[in-house]
């Protein structure tokens, strides 16, 4: 007999999808406009294999941080962290080393969103 699902199998099976989801956008999506033309003269091969090999090094990132998010979860009596600083100071145990980091992280995203804007203009206006 083949056992049903019961809602909180769709509930835990929708969480992780929507996460899935949500990181392959973040890490796979807008990059896909600019990268093609940045690495046009290394050719298909080597185009394809710095992809692959960017999107291993994104999702091993991604296991990673949810890993330490599971550990720190466990380990103490914490809520799970809601944002990237709430996890920094978790982990930090520190307020202002939460905020460095976030800061920092912040920081690192908007130039590579300046980076990819100004990018794209620059492929649409030619």
């Amino acid at each position: 007999e083949i056992p049903t699902p019961g809602p909180n199998t769709v509930e835990a099976a929708t969480k992780v999808l929507s996460a899935s989801l949500l990181i392959t956008g973040n890490t796979v999506g807008s990059s896909m406009f600019v990268l093609p033309d940045a690495v046009g003269g290394v050719g298909l091969m080597n185009g394809s294999a710095l992809f692959i090999g960017l999107y291993l090094y994104n999702l091993i990132s991604g296991f990673l941080l949810a890993d330490v998010a599971i550990k720190l979860h466990e380990s103490s009596e914490c809520e799970v962290p809601a944002s990237f600083k709430d996890f920094a100071d978790a982990a930090m145990k520190s307020e202002a080393a939460g905020n460095a980091i976030g800061a920092a992280s912040l920081l690192i995203n908007s130039c590579f969103l300046a980076f990819g804007i100004s990018h794209a203009g620059h492929l649409v206006a030619n």
